[in-house]
């Protein structure tokens, strides 16, 4: 797919994904297939370009990057696409994206130059709403002897431990 691009040298980022039967992209099922030397089921998604032919444009504006990759890549959808972007309020967009079980959107500045990392001026905003918890304490099991019968849950907020109940 990338011999296709019409260009001597260039440098995209992007995104490996092995797609489900709806379009989103499933991280096991990646795995599965990377594991299993399988990469019939490959597409890139490509959302930025960092170098063309001999030029550098990580001084480049994101909207400008964008503009050029998007004019280098097939129109066909096939295994090489284009991540579009869109000018829309940030939290429209998750909210669609949520609804189209996506994983979540990143959010960059239009005018931002290429920053490598996660340092630039981007935010990555996910779906799902995750929260990591500190077991605090277990409750001995009534119906097995030296067992446990449940978890005490807690999170830390203001540097303070907060009970959140028990799971089994």
């Amino acid at each position: 797919a990338f011999g296709s691009v019409a260009v001597e040298a260039a440098v995209l980022d992007g995104e490996l994904v092995v797609e489900r039967d709806t379009g989103a992209s499933d991280f096991s099922a990646l795995q599965h297939d990377l594991s299993e030397g399988r990469y019939d089921r490959f597409v890139f998604y490509a959302f930025d370009l960092l170098y063309l032919d001999g030029y550098s444009l990580l001084n480049v504006s994101l909207l400008k990057r964008k503009h050029l990759l998007e004019s280098l890549l097939p129109d066909d959808s096939g295994k090489l696409r284009y991540s579009a972007h869109f000018n829309e309020d940030g939290g429209l967009v998750l909210n669609h994206a949520c609804r189209l079980s996506l994983e979540g959107v990143v959010s960059k500045q239009r005018d931002s130059k290429y920053v490598s990392g996660r340092n630039g001026e981007w935010i990555k905003s996910k779906c799902s709403q995750r929260q990591e918890f500190v077991i605090g304490g277990y409750v001995p099991s009534t119906a097995m002897k030296n067992a446990i019968g449940s978890l005490a849950m807690g999170y830390y907020e203001d540097d303070a431990l907060k009970h959140v109940g028990r799971v089994g």
